[in-house]
């Protein structure tokens, strides 16, 4: 082709000189048919030889080193096509040559690379595979082209796009798989054995290499996600809950790959289902071995999702998904008063008739409603916190807020006169309420430094421990209080000095001494 330069420059030459003639559409067309049948006669002739080396590159290597390798020959071949094109025809557009010869040569290293990657269902995997091509091909080698990698620029980004769309598929059913639908076993539910046991030996212990894509892992370490260290990732391991893991590293590998819109609407998804599935774990460890556990283990995992997707929020906060809804409320005066009889529904009048109102007035309001799965995290370990907070309380000190309930009704209903005191009913005479006061004290010594202990097993930060503590010490300290006020009110002095009644700043005492 380089040896018919000659005569294709003095064909190019004629044809280019005559544009300006009252022929130059003709001449013009010329130009174009030319180049176009160049185009495809190079084609034919590059096509089957470039085919055979990429056939004959895949050949005993993985699709990920043969991607690097055929995307390198591809533009070498076409940055060549690129300069002879230039020579023959230097004043042609470059979308012609791109739309018949460098996207058809493209086209063939993706009817080899596209049967491979989709029969991929490993999603960390493809993963790598965007990676490869993000990073390495868009990013290197069609910078290091110049010209020749702006025209393959399109078509590498509707390849990322096809390989982003598989990557999609394979993550949602990934968290179909792994944390919706999982079913967790006698293993994953043993707690708080789980929690108490040692570390495993090494043999045991997942190899957390096979769990990501190479490309997450720095030399000589071992992985680390969402910005936990090596120690805390082998102890994620020994006693986490494998949805949540599943989530977490579904989330990074997904962080890296995806768009942040796309990512987004993924990530509100999979902490939605992640939440559903360790609030069923927390269920069942409730049903097994008691209300405690199973409050503490879904605390516990909250927390922990809460911690690790704020490496998130950014991304999360600037791409909120919304959803839309059909709002009918408008319309339900109007439709109560026609199945009530109260309008003349045949009257033709304006505003007579609730029914023609409806027609004119009845088309739905379009609301948008953000979708925020971190509110129904927050939500969700709120109300959790608050329950086990509750629940403690009530265990130590539920006699003392049985009697204040007790007072409290008897009070507002008027019973209680100076003829009919308190201290003269059944739940209110001395013996009864010395055995309230010595029932507490026993149980805050007893109940309250177990749950510190497990709260401990189950929450290793001091300040997450405080945080649910602080709370259960305050209810205890003002649940003495208002039954030592109904005291102090209703009883004589001599019976609060044979009780043996906590003063407050000693009732602070004896639970700060209590070991958190």
């Amino acid at each position: 082709m380089a040896s018919l330069k000659p005569i294709l420059g003095e064909l190019y030459a004629q044809a280019q000189s005559r544009r300006s003639t009252n022929w130059r559409e003709a001449f013009a067309q010329v130009l174009i048919d030319c180049h176009s049948n160049y185009c495809n006669q190079r084609f034919s002739l590059v096509s089957e030889v470039f085919q055979n080396q990429l056939l004959e590159h895949f050949k005993g290597r993985s699709l990920l080193v043969f991607v690097h390798i055929g995307f390198t020959y591809l533009l070498q071949i076409c940055q060549a096509e690129l300069e002879l094109s230039e020579k023959s025809f230097p004043l042609t557009n470059d979308a012609s040559l791109t739309t018949l010869l460098l996207e058809p040569l493209g086209q063939l290293l993706l009817d080899v690379v596209r049967p491979q990657y989709i029969m991929w269902t490993d999603m960390f995997t493809i993963a790598e595979f965007v990676d490869l091509i993000k990073c390495k091909v868009m990013e290197e080698q069609l910078d290091k082209y110049g010209k020749t990698g702006s025209l393959l620029q399109p078509f590498v980004a509707v390849l990322l796009a096809d390989v982003r769309e598989r990557l999609i598929f394979r993550a949602q059913t990934f968290l179909r798989d792994n944390v919706s639908n999982y079913c967790p076993s006698a293993t994953d539910l043993d707690y708080p054995s789980k929690l108490e046991l040692p570390p495993s030996s090494e043999s045991s212990t997942p190899d957390v290499s096979t769990s990501f894509p190479p490309d997450y892992r720095s030399s000589g370490e071992k992985v680390i996600y969402c910005g936990v260290s090596e120690k805390s990732t082998e102890k994620c391991f020994h006693d986490g809950f494998p949805p949540l893991f599943h989530t977490l590293t579904c989330l990074t590998t997904l962080n890296r790959c995806l768009e942040a819109r796309t990512f987004s609407g993924i990530a509100q998804e999979a902490v939605h289902i992640c939440c559903g599935s360790i609030k069923g774990a927390s269920h069942s460890i409730h049903n097994q071995v008691g209300f405690t556990d199973g409050q503490l283990f879904l605390i516990k995992h909250l927390l922990l999702l809460r911690e690790q997707i704020a490496t998130f929020e950014p991304d999360l906060t600037a791409n909120a998904v919304y959803a839309r809804n059909l709002n009918f409320s408008h319309l339900r005066g109007h439709v109560q008063r026609i199945i009530a009889g109260e309008t003349s529904v045949g009257s033709r009048e304006p505003g007579a008739s609730d029914l023609l109102t409806l027609a004119v007035q009845g088309l739905p309001r379009l609301v948008e409603t953000a979708v925020d799965s971190r509110i129904e995290l927050e939500q969700l370990l709120k109300v959790a916190c608050e329950d086990y907070i509750m629940f403690v309380t009530r265990q130590i000190v539920e006699p003392m807020l049985s009697f204040i309930t007790k007072i409290t009704a008897i009070r507002v209903s008027g019973i209680m006169t100076e003829e009919a005191p308190v201290r003269q009913t059944a739940f209110a005479t001395p013996d009864r309420i010395r055995d309230i006061v010595v029932t507490v004290n026993k149980t805050l010594h007893s109940t309250l430094p177990k749950h510190i202990q497990k709260m401990r097993i189950y929450l290793a930060g001091s300040v997450s421990r405080e945080t649910i503590l602080n709370p259960i010490k305050s209810n205890i300290s003002e649940a003495h209080a208002q039954f030592a006020a109904i005291l102090y009110s209703e009883y004589e002095p001599e019976l609060l000095n044979k009780i043996k009644l906590q003063s407050p700043s000693d009732l602070v005492k004896s639970m700060n001494d209590m070991p958190s």
